[in-house]
């Protein structure tokens, strides 16, 4: 095969093609917990879930996050040509962990307690065990290590949506949605008497896979429901 060679490029061509990068603060992340976590977050933390606070308590506030990444297993080949040391794919390994941080508020600290319940739905903490199955812990002195089921805690939906500032229809956008996906850590958020800051959480979330789609319909917010 010859190898191409070099050609003349417009000004107004080479505009186009290395003058309008993608912009990392231009995304939006949405995540849904299954019906058990939404139940168990008003009862025990008076946390109602709808489409309006996930808006504006969740996909707003979230100030960092990640596109994932993946990569191919493979085996190596020594001995088909001398000197030479082939590789063949033979299984996709997704990275299995994705961190959101969020910007806390100060009025319900929402964030916190939404992870927080969550997590403590899959642990069934603030639950005991009797005769007549699971029921409410009140007190809250009891704890045991009778886990959830996961499918009751993996979210019913996780994605990340990139796109750009002049988003429209033409354009497009990519949607990463993420499978098995469930809250796996919480990490400490210091306070100190020192100058203040603004208060961040950052939320470690598991996942089996992911599946990127590129989405040019653009307009109204598509509601892709996972099922696990």
């Amino acid at each position: 095969m010859a190898t191409p060679l070099p050609k003349k490029h417009s000004m107004s061509a080479l505009k186009s093609k290395i003058l309008q990068p993608s912009l990392t603060s231009h995304y939006e992340v949405y995540f849904t917990p299954p019906s058990a976590v939404s139940s168990y977050l008003k009862s025990q933390s008076g946390i109602t879930v709808s489409g309006e606070e996930t808006e504006d308590k969740i996909t707003v506030p979230c100030s960092e996050a990640s596109l994932p990444g993946s990569r191919y297993a493979t085996h190596e080949l020594k001995d088909d040509y001398t000197g030479i040391t082939q590789k063949h794919a033979y299984r996709r390994l997704y990275d299995d962990s994705i961190n959101f941080t969020f910007y806390v508020d100060a009025q319900e600290y929402y964030i916190i307690r939404y992870i927080e319940g969550w997590m403590g739905y899959i642990m069934q903490e603030n639950l005991a065990v009797s005769g007549n199955g699971t029921v409410p812990n009140v007190d809250g002195n009891n704890y045991s290590h009778r886990m959830a089921f996961p499918r009751s805690y993996y979210a019913s939906e996780m994605s990340v949506t990139k796109f750009e500032r002049d988003y429209n229809i033409q354009s497009g956008k990519l949607i990463y949605n993420f499978k098995d996906a469930f809250p796996l850590g919480l990490t400490a958020m210091p306070v100190s008497y020192d100058s203040s800051q603004l208060m961040k959480c950052t939320v470690e979330f598991q996942f089996s896979r992911y599946v990127v789609n590129r989405d040019k319909n653009g307009g109204t917010k598509k509601q892709v429901t996972i099922t696990v």
